[in-house]
């Protein structure tokens, strides 16, 4: 991992304003930024609820085919495999533990102030201190290993009037940094990475109505950053023919429709069991602080998409 601190707030970055996936709204005082940690363990947790349906299918089988002809002391070896289940869910839990207390990014131009929640801890960071720069990680995604480049701001401190949360606030500076996605974050030329910290710039100087409208979203992207689809969301997505999704031609084009019709009982089949696991487990995004709506007229009912309740 690398780090290169570049801007402050009062840096012009060399680029033209730009955003992308990360926008997912604004008005006139308040931008919302996409936290990409739970896309990615939304994707995870999708593939480790696919994988213990399919143990526990194949275990009931196998349970059921040899339980007659298995002598009664040695049952319990049956039930050996159910381990491996157990060890996934683990897994599981921590994904849904990211998914539930991780916030959304909040820019509050009426305050100066960026706000972040993480877990039951309230990161309030003060624009004009902030510090900004281009970090470049390996890691794993969730699909392969790959080196991703994202803008990286550190301007917080812990919300807790204790001492001692202010010390471990001081002393794990990275630990309150924020990481916001290059507009090409596979990309590791640095332009992809300015013209999303212009675009924040801008807006926390000047308000929404100079800066550009947000490019459209990646169609690929659309089932994690949902955080969970329902299972006519999932269908419309994963049909080998265009539904009219918005920017599906990204994806479905028609020489990969043989590919597509390959693909998908299983893209519905894992789908269904993230969304399943959603509904049993209650799983939510974290709630959007309050505070983080300082000086508007309204709520955060606006904004309050990103605490919605997942399912039909």
């Amino acid at each position: 991992m690398t780090i290169s601190w570049t801007w402050t707030a009062k840096d012009k970055a060399e680029a033209v304003p730009s955003i992308g996936d990360q926008y997912i709204s604004m008005d006139g005082n308040v931008l919302c930024l996409r936290n990409p940690m739970p896309a990615d363990s939304a994707f995870m947790a999708k593939m480790f609820s696919a994988t213990i349906v399919i143990t526990l299918l194949l275990w009931v089988w196998m349970f059921c085919a040899v339980i007659n002809d298995t002598p009664s002391a040695e049952v319990w070896v049956l039930f050996i495999p159910l381990l491996m289940p157990l060890g996934v869910s683990l897994f599981l839990f921590y994904r849904i533990h990211l998914i539930s207390s991780q916030s959304n990014f909040y820019f509050n131009r009426h305050t100066q102030k960026i706000y972040y929640l993480k877990g039951k801890t309230l990161l309030v960071g003060d624009w004009g201190n902030v510090n900004a720069g281009i970090i470049g990680r390996t890691e794993f995604s969730g699909r392969s290993f790959s080196s991703t480049t994202s803008l990286i701001l550190n301007a917080f401190d812990s919300h807790q009037d204790s001492l001692q949360a202010r010390q471990n606030a001081k002393s794990w500076a990275p630990t309150y940094s924020i990481c916001i996605d290059s507009n090409e974050p596979s990309d590791p030329r640095p332009i992809f990475v300015a013209q999303v910290w212009e675009y924040i710039r801008q807006f926390m100087a000047h308000g929404p109505d100079t800066l550009p409208v947000p490019e459209e979203p990646h169609w690929w992207s659309v089932p994690h950053n949902a955080i969970c689809l329902t299972p006519r969301q999932a269908l419309c997505h994963y049909v080998p023919w265009r539904t009219g999704e918005p920017g599906e031609e990204q994806g479905k084009k028609w020489w990969l429709m043989p590919l597509w019709l390959v693909f998908f009982p299983y893209n519905v089949f894992v789908a269904l069991c993230w969304w399943m696991t959603c509904r049993l487990l209650r799983v939510r995004p974290a709630a959007v602080p309050q505070q983080a709506f300082e000086g508007e007229p309204g709520t955060a009912a606006a904004m309050d998409l990103t605490a919605r309740t997942l399912g039909p």
